[in-house]
């Protein structure tokens, strides 16, 4: 029996199933079931409008988004592993280069708000 115009529903006897596809992101996951965070982590990064450029304590490039590819006009197989300078203005590379080297002799894993970062 079909459904009505006026929106009633037909009444279903027994139980049906239904079989999608996982999603891409679902596709990587590993043998507990659990998806990938480093995965899904860069997938968010790349959809995002801002660039997103990581880098280690040494100022070497780790990972470069979509956002930065367009804004800084590199591709990330081409900058990744290059220094931060290479992005800096020089007239900012000073304070960047004494910024590093206190971060270095003060050891701190996480990034902070710099003056530097609020000038660029």
């Amino acid at each position: 029996m079909a459904a009505r115009k006026t929106g009633q529903k037909r009444t279903v006897k027994g139980t049906r199933t239904i079989r999608k596809k996982a999603p891409a992101i679902l596709k990587n996951t590993s043998r507990s079931g659990v998806v990938d965070s480093d995965g899904r982590f860069k997938m968010i990064l790349d959809a995002a409008g801002d660039a997103v450029v990581v880098f280690d304590t040494e100022g070497n490039i780790s990972y470069w988004n979509r956002a930065a590819e367009r804004l800084f006009g590199y591709k990330a197989k081409e900058i990744i592993g290059s220094q931060l300078e290479a992005i800096i203005p020089e007239r900012y590379r000073d304070d960047y280069r004494n910024a590093l080297e206190t971060r270095k002799r003060e050891k701190k894993s996480r990034p902070s708000i710099s003056p530097l970062s609020q000038k660029l």
